[in-house]
């Protein structure tokens, strides 16, 4: 979990609180062209970077959500994708 200050203005008034966000990483390694299958798989809004030596590529993925079922949900999802491309579904 990481906690942002926020800054919210309202009018004339100004609040400053801190915002509970929670946040993983999903990292990846092998062939280039799996990599680029998956990075290609993840769902708009999520960082994504995959970087290439050769043929290795390293994809690294950060979610963040504003709640441990929300995150837990976006997880389930991107590997679900990732399960399914590898099956060959």
């Amino acid at each position: 979990m990481i906690r942002k200050r926020v800054n919210l203005i309202w009018g004339n008034w100004r609040y400053d609180f801190m915002a509970e966000v929670h946040q993983t990483t999903i990292e990846w390694n092998g062939p280039v062209a799996n990599g680029q299958m998956y990075a290609d798989l993840v769902p708009k809004g999520i960082v994504t970077k995959l970087e290439t030596n050769g043929d290795l590529a390293s994809l690294s993925l950060t979610i963040t959500a504003d709640s441990m079922d929300e995150l837990r949900a976006l997880v389930d999802e991107i590997l679900t994708l990732f399960s399914d491309a590898e099956d060959g579904h």
